[in-house]
């Protein structure tokens, strides 16, 4: 039953094992550091938390595969599959304006992953090129490596 529902996915298997497992390490070392949501309860990572400090350290024109990424990830618009009135599609998915470069990258490999994770990566998008579900893991497993880097505490939390 795996194997069927992996043969499924509109990408290579492995690559998105990856990039889940990437993710996961990644929210996992900001939950063990000071990038949690503080209080009671289930421990969440503080997205906002971590841009914020990470936002004067992140220079993707540093890198050209960084670049690359950056700007495949932000100048492509991402979309999610999503119901507006009664129909599920495929839609636009909108960043606020005042998105910081690391805020605004953030928030699309956040939305990859949950596209990914529930479900969108089982369902063609006819406006999609047939290398776009790809492209998006790969670029967003480059801006994920870099910033894992950026803060050592979060570097060390990733590795151990």
């Amino acid at each position: 039953m795996i194997s069927s529902a992996v043969s499924k996915l509109t990408v290579d298997p492995n690559l998105a094992i990856e990039f889940l497992a990437m993710f996961s390490r990644f929210e996992y070392a900001l939950k063990v550091t000071k990038f949690r949501m503080s209080g009671n309860g289930e421990a969440k990572a503080n997205w906002e938390t971590f841009v914020s400090e990470v936002e004067p350290l992140f220079d993707h024109k540093t890198d050209s595969s960084l670049s690359e990424a950056f700007n495949y990830l932000t100048d492509q618009p991402l979309r999610f599959l999503g119901i507006h009135g009664g129909v599920l599609d495929w839609y636009e998915f909108n960043l606020p304006a005042n998105s910081t470069d690391a805020d605004k990258v953030i928030r699309i490999i956040k939305q990859v992953r949950h596209n990914l994770f529930h479900g969108g990566k089982f369902a063609h998008d006819s406006h999609a090129s047939k290398d776009r579900d790809t492209k998006l893991l790969k670029y967003g497993l480059t801006v994920l490596e870099n910033m894992i880097q950026l803060i050592e505490e979060v570097k060390s939390a990733y590795e151990h």
